[in-house]
């Protein structure tokens, strides 16, 4: 028999579902550029391509809130494309929503609605370091 999601998740303890990410950056631009060679056209590309993704992300994370396969699944996906454009503090929230149980609905909402800030912050600090030319 097949075990719960939750269960193929790291023992590692998970912080409360909002709150700040202690230690991490927003957007790690050193972490981008080391893939990206410095290229800055294409992390503009890369961050574009990002960003556009995040709205569906986010509702596939929202429509998943009730049952544990869709929610595991979209944060899966906003955890590893957090971290391979360096948003350091994305994906470690969308890796800590993974460890809430179904059964705890409130922390779900909670986490959704500091992924919803985390999000804000990345687009922010996108804006900053690549201006509209």
């Amino acid at each position: 028999m097949s075990q719960p999601l939750a269960s193929h998740v790291a023992s590692e303890p998970a912080p409360p579902p909002a709150g700040p990410m202690p230690g991490r950056q927003v957007l790690n631009l050193a972490h981008l550029g080391v893939f990206t060679l410095g290229d800055v056209a294409l992390e503009r590309e890369v961050l574009g391509l990002f960003e556009a993704e995040l709205p569906h992300t986010l509702a596939e994370i929202e429509a998943g809130i009730a049952t544990d396969k869709p929610w595991y699944a979209a944060l899966h996906k906003l955890k590893g494309s957090a971290h391979a454009v360096g948003a350091e503090r994305l994906g470690d929230r969308a890796k800590f929503g993974q460890q809430i149980a179904i059964e705890n609905g409130e922390a779900r909402g909670l986490a959704i609605a500091a992924l919803r800030d985390d999000v804000a912050a990345v687009r922010a600090a996108i804006a900053a370091a690549y201006p509209p030319v």
